[in-house]
């Protein structure tokens, strides 16, 4: 799974590279940044506005996708371009700290809702 989503979103990633960046390999952080952070509070945005159970869900997996995968990117050059060993342990890392940024949201949601219901 983590094959697939990390080629996934190089390929998204290339494509937005090519379009703002006429394909420089210099400028992949900013390009991280623009398609990767964006793309990760849109969805937190929709998540934290939606009503509904099923779309809480979809923007919850959409929110832990692009947020994990942004995340990455940025520790792939702490980590350096050799094997790291255990190779998996960034990206248990990024998944931990997307789950808490949606827990908190989510708590936050509910806070909120119950400040409006009391008053």
């Amino acid at each position: 799974m983590q094959i697939f989503l990390m080629y996934g979103n190089g390929g998204l990633l290339a494509i937005v590279d090519e379009i703002l960046f006429r394909n420089d390999l210099d400028n992949t952080k900013v390009t991280n940044g623009i398609v990767n952070f964006s793309l990760s509070l849109l969805s937190l945005t929709l998540y934290f506005k939606t009503k509904t159970k099923s779309l809480k869900i979809i923007y919850s997996i959409l929110f832990t996708v692009f947020s994990s995968l942004f995340i990455c990117f940025l520790a792939y050059d702490y980590f350096g371009t050799e094997d790291p060993n255990p190779y998996y342990l960034y990206f248990v890392i990024s998944s931990l700290i997307s789950g808490i940024i949606l827990n908190l949201v989510s708590l936050l949601k509910d806070k909120n809702e119950i400040e409006r219901v009391s008053h």
